[in-house]
C-alpha cells in the first residue's frame, strides 16, 4: 500500500503476529514477543514463515525467519510463497511509480501514470495477484484541490492500462485503497464513508463514515471492520454494527485467520485482542515489550 506506516498482519495459521512500522518489524509467535527486526515491512509469505523489509539508507531488502526473528538469505526464499502485492515495494514520484522486486527476480521497473501533469499519486494498492493497481489521484492547481480513483490491468506487456474509475473525496487525511483478499473486493475509504468495488467496478457496499483501515473477515464476507474515528473501531455484522472505543489513536487492525478474533494496534504500539462473539478483550501485547 502507498501511505500507510503501520501495518498488522497474522500468518495463515494464526500463529504468528507481525506489526509493520516506519523503522522496523516487531514479531509475536503465539502471543509471546519474539524480536524486533530492521527495515520497512513489505511483505509476508502466504503462510509467514518468513517475511522481507527494505533498508531506505542502504536501499536492500532482507530476509527473516517468522518465529525466530533470525535474518537469512532472500535468495533461498520460494517466490511461490509470496503473493505479488508481498514482493514488490512501490514508491511514488508524482506520476511515476516505481516497482522493486524484493525476491530480486525482475529489474525495477517505473510505469508512468497518463494524468495532468499536477497530479500526484496520493495512494495505491497492487492487488494480490499483481494483475490490478489502485490508485487515489491529487491534484493541486493554485489552491483548488481535486481528487479522483482509478483502477489499471495490466496487460501482457506488463504495463497497466485504466479498467475502471471509481470515486474518492480527500479531505484532512490521504484516502485508503486496498485489495480485500480472499475476496475479488477494493475497498476505498474517505472521511465520509467507505465503499467496496468488486474487481469489475461494480460498486456494492457504502458505508457512511470513513475510517483509516478496512478488514474483511476471512469465514463471513459479511462482517467488515473500519477505523471509524482516531479512538473508534467499528465492526458490522450484516446491517448491525458495533463501536468500541479505545484510550488512544488507532493506527491498524486485522482479523485472525479463524475470524474469530480481532487484534488492534494502537499508537503506544500495544495490541489489543478481541473476541468477534463478544467484543471482549481477551489479551494484549504491550508495546514495550522486548
Amino acid at each position: 500500500m502507498g501511505q500507510t506506516t503501520d501495518t498488522l498482519r497474522f500468518s495463515g495459521d494464526g500463529s504468528i503476529l507481525f506489526h509493520g512500522g516506519y523503522n522496523s518489524v516487531r514479531v509475536w509467535h503465539n502471543y509471546q514477543f519474539v524480536a524486533e527486526c530492521p527495515g520497512r515491512l513489505v511483505g509476508i509469505a502466504r503462510e509467514g514463515q518468513n517475511f522481507l523489509t527494505y533498508d531506505k539508507v542502504s536501499k536492500s531488502f532482507s530476509a527473516w525467519q517468522s518465529d525466530t526473528g533470525t535474518q537469512i538469505a532472500v535468495s533461498t526464499l520460494n517466490p511461490a510463497d509470496y503473493a505479488a502485492n508481498q514482493r514488490y515495494l512501490i514508491e511514488a514520484n508524482r506520476l511515476t511509480l516505481t516497482f522493486h522486486d524484493a525476491l530480486r527476480l525482475e529489474s525495477s521497473r517505473t510505469q508512468i501514470m497518463s494524468q495532468s501533469e499536477y497530479g500526484v499519486c496520493d495512494n495505491w494498492a497492487l492487488s494480490p495477484d499483481g494483475r490490478l493497481l489502485a490508485i487515489a489521484f491529487i491534484m493541486d492547481v493554485g489552491g483548488h484541490d481535486a481528487a479522483w480513483g482509478e483502477c489499471f490491468e495490466r496487460n501482457k506487456e506488463g504495463t497497466y492500462k485504466k479498467k475502471f474509475e471509481f470515486d474518492v473525496n480527500r479531505f484532512v487525511y490521504t484516502p485508503l485503497v486496498a485489495f480485500c483478499d480472499p475476496y475479488p473486493l477494493l475497498a476505498v475509504s474517505t472521511p465520509s464513508a467507505i465503499s467496496l468495488i468488486l474487481t469489475n467496478g461494480k460498486p456494492i457496499r457504502r458505508f457512511q463514515g470513513g475510517g483509516k483501515f478496512v478488514l474483511i473477515s476471512p469465514i463471513k464476507e459479511d462482517v467488515v471492520l473500519l477505523g471509524h474515528g482516531w479512538k473508534t473501531w467499528r465492526l458490522y455484522k450484516g446491517e448491525q454494527k458495533q463501536d468500541v472505543e479505545e484510550a488512544q489513536e488507532i493506527l491498524a487492525g486485522t482479523f485472525h485467520p479463524q475470524g474469530d478474533q480481532i487484534a488492534i494496534l494502537l499508537k503506544d504500539h500495544s495490541i489489543r485482542i478481541y473476541d468477534v462473539a463478544t467484543l471482549t478483550l481477551v489479551d494484549e501485547m504491550r508495546g514495550t515489550e522486548g
